[in-house]
């Protein structure tokens, strides 16, 4: 566990010019306030998946009207940025949990580690990719699909990502809705009638 200073609010962090995106004096000051903080509490951070709760301590310099979710942007980056932990993707960061807790005369943060013993694995589409093609065995040319077949998945000829519809098609699907629509119409009709 470590303890940190309340972060500005999002909203005061970065300042957008023409020129680019810059920090802003209040967040650069409690970035070093939390590097600070690290240092002189010996936290060693936490590799690997882990889950992350954010206790804020109400107190002096907290706003009872600031929304609870606005601790966590900051924070997480700090601890991404610091080394504390891997990142702060869902690769990495895979349980958070923000919380508040009883009030303190200074308002602080609670920010607990804990690794995670069975995260939860996420590929990206080329690993996924990459992992269906390893787990089918080698064939030669021409025995792809007997292969398949023998390993029992199914494989579907899928529309590729970029597939548009043509002209033609477009207006048959215009011309099936508008017979479905007129469908329903005639039905409603006569639902309306009989009663």
């Amino acid at each position: 566990m470590i303890q940190l200073p309340i972060p500005p609010s999002v909203n005061h962090c970065w300042r957008f010019t023409s020129r680019g995106v810059f920090k802003k004096p209040a967040y650069v000051r409690w970035l070093a306030e939390s590097a600070l903080e690290a240092n002189r509490q010996a936290f060693q951070g936490c590799p690997g998946p882990v889950s992350v709760a954010i206790q804020v301590i109400p107190g002096e310099g907290w706003n009872i009207m600031r929304d609870i979710d606005n601790v966590t942007k900051c924070t997480l980056d700090f601890l991404g940025s610091g080394g504390l932990i891997d990142g702060d993707d869902c690769r990495t960061l895979q349980l958070l949990l923000v919380s508040i807790g009883m009030p303190e005369p200074k308002a602080c943060l609670r920010v607990t580690l804990s690794p995670i013993a069975k995260p939860v694995q996420i590929l990206t589409k080329a690993e996924a990719r990459k992992a269906a093609r390893a787990s089918l065995p080698r064939a030669k040319k021409g025995q792809k699909k007997d292969m398949e077949a023998g390993t029992g998945i199914q494989v579907e000829n899928e529309a590729p990502d970029n597939y548009f519809p043509t002209l033609d098609e477009l207006r048959q699907i215009a011309r099936e809705s508008k017979q479905r629509g007129q469908a329903m119409a005639e039905h409603i009709t006569r639902c309306c009638s009989a009663g």
